[in-house]
């Protein structure tokens, strides 16, 4: 129930939890929990679109929490890039730092994760290739501004209906120069290094984490599953193999060097072998990402060059982050200081801040709205909006073709300007800041039928059962209505059996488009073996007739 709180904030209960928000974000429900926060979804009244409110759990326990909730906050701030979450307000209710307690965090709302979306169902190799992309973008943006992940796993890689991937919580997240701790990444997704606890490890750990999650969605199971910290370095040396004396010395821990000496030789396993049913260019990625020595792992940027990733690649989109300033990260101050600090409290100590210009925010929230399906001969308009301040200027393309600017916000194109391209893409840019965010429609242009066909026996024998079907191609499906001697049955398919000697049995196919409704049909004459070929076909015994056993429905569906 929800009753009323502060002056333009209400209070929920979510779950026996208290939250206090700006009234403008209503009908929260909770999304997610984990160590550091809980995670409610919502729609912001505002934008009309709907958002992922996280509340961090007790952000001024101690130093350590604060110093914990105050990078996370800095990061958040930081990241703007596509593939990236990023932050789209901070709020408190409270009403003096005295009594701060609590603040939120805004940011877009994705729906899913991989690791969930993995549990639904097996992805094909075409969108483990799409949402692996959009990963090494996200990782290369990251990296860029000296930043490592350090908890990169499926759950942490959000996922929306249109396969738009961000890379989430940063709660981990550390400066790249930082010194490390070992025990920081999901276990089945820790490089060795990790494990090993190697204290100066660098960003390839989040790509040996990637290369995990990656074999994992080839796979439909994890690659290295151990129960135990020893027994996932085991795990992983099976499929490695053991390590070379070259990366044995580069350890710092005396233990760990005596560990890796004491273990039996194992030889390193083909992962073509391995990754038996994936493509020779997936495979290869995984042999870059999945090597012991991280000297000699590929970074996210290397990664993007190779092959797998050419159908997707847009170099113009792989953008780089400004450095980011690590220097309050390792800061030690007193708990109210934390709580004091700019980019936690505004300056009047009511409603924390989101950006540094108060004039220059954004661009957030993009959508495209139009027709989801296209008619040849029409033009059709498409509609993009994103929230900037001051302003966004925006861009169009389809995924085969260059940007287009000078368009604004609304753009007419037909199915032949769509040069066979499955996507509308825009860019909304921020008039003063330069950054973009880019969204993407899926669009079907409707064809057909087209290749009606009935497939099955020209010739038959009496009292057996015969099957038949009809196929055509559609876009974006086809509907079917079939008939034998002119008894009409809905559906494809056609098992018949013949109990009487004709000489003959005519079966009729039309195929119509669920859209368009047009039609198109096909026929098929299919003799009896034994009949009279001379004999008139249009002549039957009184008492002969054709017996229909079975015939169903089958929706035939065509995937741009």
């Amino acid at each position: 129930m929800a009753v009323r709180s502060r002056t333009g904030f209400f209070r929920q209960e979510v779950n026996r939890t208290a939250w206090e928000v700006p009234e403008r974000y209503r009908d929260l429900k909770q999304a997610g929990t984990g160590a550091y926060g809980t995670v409610c979804s919502a729609w912001d009244r505002r934008t009309g679109a709907q958002v992922a409110i996280k509340k961090l759990h007790r952000p001024f326990q101690s130093k350590l929490f604060a110093k914990r909730a105050y990078r996370e906050l800095r990061l958040l701030k930081h990241m703007r890039h596509e593939n990236v979450i990023g932050l789209l307000d901070v709020f408190t209710a409270e009403i003096s730092l005295d009594r701060l307690r609590d603040f939120y965090l805004v940011m877009p709302f994705m729906g899913t994760d991989l690791g969930k979306l993995m549990k639904l169902e097996r992805l094909s190799e075409d969108r483990v290739q799409f949402l692996v992309y959009q990963m090494m973008r996200g990782l290369k943006y990251i990296h860029s501004a000296g930043i490592i992940h350090r908890d990169l796993k499926p759950g942490n890689l959000a996922i929306n209906p249109d396969c738009e991937l961000k890379i989430l919580d940063f709660g981990l997240a550390r400066q790249a120069d930082a010194e490390m701790t070992g025990y920081v990444v999901t276990r089945w997704y820790r490089a060795p290094e990790v494990i090993l606890n190697w204290m100066h490890y660098t960003q390839t750990v989040d790509i040996w984490s990637a290369g995990c999650i990656m074999a994992e969605m080839l796979l439909g199971k994890p690659l290295f599953k151990g129960s135990d910290h020893l027994d996932q370095l085991r795990e992983i040396m099976k499929i490695t193999g053991t390590p070379s004396g070259d990366f044995v010395v580069k350890l710092q821990s005396q233990d760990a060097k005596n560990y890796i000496r004491s273990l039996p030789k194992v030889l390193k396993k083909d992962l073509h072998a391995v990754f038996s049913k994936a493509s020779s260019s997936a495979v290869c990625v995984l042999e870059k990402m999945l090597l012991l020595d991280p000297e000699r792992r590929v970074s996210a940027s290397e990664a993007l060059d190779l092959p797998f990733f050419g159908e997707f690649r847009d170099t113009e989109e792989e953008t780089e982050a400004l450095p980011y300033d690590q220097t309050m990260d390792n800061t030690d101050l007193p708990l109210d200081q934390w709580k004091r600090l700019p980019s936690v409290l505004s300056s009047d100590g009511e409603h924390p801040e989101l950006d540094d210009d108060d004039n220059n925010a954004g661009p957030a929230n993009i959508s495209i709205t139009g027709p989801d399906m296209m008619i040849p001969t029409k033009s059709h308009t498409y509609s993009c909006h994103a929230y900037c301040r001051p302003s966004c200027t925006y861009a169009w393309k389809t995924n085969h073709g260059p940007w287009i600017g000078g368009q604004g916000n609304v753009i007419s194109i037909t199915p032949q300007e769509m040069h066979s391209s499955k996507l509308i893409v825009c860019k909304a840019t921020n008039s003063v800041s330069g950054l973009f965010v880019a969204a993407t429609r899926n669009v079907t242009v409707i064809s057909g039928p087209s290749e009606v066909q009935i497939e099955g026996p020209d010739t038959i024998e009496m009292v057996e059962k015969h099957k038949f079907v009809c196929t055509a191609k559609c876009l974006p499906s086809c509907r079917y209505v079939s008939s034998v001697d002119g008894q009409s049955l809905r559906g494809n398919v056609i098992e018949m059996t013949v109990e009487q000697p004709l000489q003959s049995v005519t079966l009729k196919c039309e195929a119509q488009n669920t859209a368009s409704r047009k039609t198109a049909t096909a026929f098929k004459t299919v003799q009896l073996k034994g009949s009279n070929p001379n004999r008139n076909p249009s002549v039957r015994p009184e008492e002969t007739s054709a017996v229909l056993l079975l015939a169903f429905v089958i929706s035939v569906t065509f995937t741009l």
